[in-house]
């Protein structure tokens, strides 16, 4: 869903357009593992909008306990200021 270049610094955010089919967690996990591959690690902060973390089969409850301190994943936080139909990822 976005491009690199080796002009393009690896602390730069990056926008993810909402796909055709709408949101799903196969894509979000996709486009995290691609964005690990190309820049050599994940994203360490993912902003969206509530309804986009819903759509992904994420809440708040999942992203306030405890497995969050242990999973190795992206930071998310949500607001609903947030556009529906875009995530950033950033470094």
């Amino acid at each position: 869903m976005y491009e690199v270049t080796n002009t393009m610094p690896a602390h730069a955010r990056v926008t993810l357009l909402e796909p055709d089919d709408g949101w799903s967690r196969s894509f979000f996990e996709r486009e995290i593992a691609r964005y690990a591959a190309d820049r050599g690690a994940a994203p360490r902060t993912v902003t969206l909008h509530p309804d986009t973390m819903a759509a992904l089969g994420f809440d708040e409850s999942t992203m306030m306990g405890p497995a969050v301190q242990e999973s190795p994943g992206p930071v998310l936080v949500s607001s609903p200021d947030y556009a529906r139909d875009c995530i950033t990822l950033f470094e």
